[in-house]
């Protein structure tokens, strides 16, 4: 409110987005604003000549000395923001000169030494005006470019604050600065410094493991709140590995998950005829999509087992007229017969198959290479689509 008493509310109107940069504000009002964060919140007034000396070298007149004695006189009214306020903030523009828009600027002159540095760039629409206002503990420096006249003037595309401004404001900076010592903004008291989690900025728990940063703050603001969100995330990853974990056991079905989340009572069973229970899921129950293959069930025939055909009379080797039939024809023909039947081809090596010369008949069929001697190969040699 005091700059404003004074000439920028000339041309502010009392509207929200005077904030965003609606207004025009010159150069030395933006430098004027800029120069209260080192000087501790107090309000700064430039001036143009610090004294003027006669010819005999007598000082006449002493500015510098008449505009500081005209802040003591203020006092607390010459406060503009608390000076733990304004030495957050010059923290924060510190960061601009070191990780912001104005690094590339800084590493362009190689650096400031010692000397710590601040600052702030700034573009507005189409590229009409580049700022970069910038301060150290000695002073305060603002670079505009952009148009005196009104009007949709560009500096070209890309032509932002850091870009144009920048360059001008590092390489004076650097030169101004060339013999001064080294010192460091002032510290107020009622600042402290708190380790805090880089993601939000609370304070990391004990077994913490992504990245903290320290930071400041003024005393009492401080976070006091733990980051519990890598706790929580923990916590769901083991609880979601434990109760969704896939298995290859009955315990890995839907319904057994369900049951274990308390969703399912001990309804959903089934008696088997063993007399154990398990999850109606495993009778064909459940989503056949999320479910994994059920465990056999107790009562289900074994693949294995060899199942006689009812439809298949048992083989007689006695011939009507009462004569002894060779052992080979007949396990030769028993072969055959339960080989097509069992399995889809004719004589594989199954448990019926017998020794001797119906093994090797049984192999030469199954390769396919049909001669034409055998019943069961086509009239042209070609294996029989039906039996092989």
């Amino acid at each position: 409110r005091h700059v404003c008493r004074q000439s920028a509310c000339a041309s502010f109107e009392p509207r929200y987005p005077v904030g965003l940069g609606t207004v025009s504000v010159s150069p030395l009002l933006m430098a004027k604003a800029f120069a209260t964060f080192p000087n501790g919140g107090r309000e700064v007034v430039p001036i143009s000549v610090r004294y003027i000396e006669d010819r005999r070298s007598r000082v006449i007149l002493e500015p510098e000395k008449a505009v500081a004695e005209q802040l003591i006189r203020k006092g607390d009214n010459a406060q503009i923001i608390s000076p733990q306020a304004a030495y957050i903030m010059v923290s924060m523009l510190q960061s601009t000169v070191e990780y912001g828009t104005l690094r590339n600027r800084r590493l362009m002159v190689g650096g400031f030494g010692d000397m710590p540095m601040a600052g702030k760039t700034g573009t507005t629409q189409n590229w009409s005006d580049a700022w970069t206002i910038g301060f150290s503990p000695y002073m305060t420096t603002a670079v505009w470019l952009g148009f005196d006249k009104g009007g949709n003037n560009s500096l070209g595309t890309n032509q932002t604050g850091a870009q144009t401004a920048g360059p001008i404001w590092a390489s004076y900076m650097k030169e101004v600065h060339e013999n001064l010592p080294p010192r460091d903004f002032a510290r107020p008291p009622g600042i402290v410094e708190v380790t805090v989690t880089e993601r939000s900025g609370l304070l990391p728990t004990e077994d913490y493991r992504a990245a903290t940063i320290e930071e400041i703050f003024i005393q009492g603001t401080e976070p006091t709140r733990f980051d519990a969100a890598q706790e929580f995330h923990d916590g769901q990853r083991e609880a979601i590995a434990t109760t969704y974990s896939r298995t290859s056991t009955v315990s890995g079905s839907v319904t057994e998950r369900l049951r274990r989340l308390g969703l399912l009572d001990g309804s959903d069973t089934r008696e088997t005829a063993s007399g154990t229970t398990r999850p109606v899921s495993d009778f064909g129950g459940g989503n056949p999509f999320l479910d994994d293959a059920p465990a056999p069930r107790d009562d289900a025939p074994r693949l294995d087992t060899p199942v006689p055909r009812e439809d298949t009379p048992p083989a007689d080797n006695t011939p009507a007229d009462g004569a002894p039939v060779d052992d080979a024809q007949g396990d030769d023909a028993s072969a055959d017969g339960v080989g097509g039947s069992d399995d889809g081809s004719s004589g594989s090596g199954d448990a019926t198959q017998g020794p001797g010369e119906a093994a090797s008949e049984s192999s030469d069929d199954v390769d396919g290479a049909g001669d034409g001697s055998d019943p069961d190969d086509g009239a042209d040699g070609e294996p029989n689509p039906m039996l092989d």
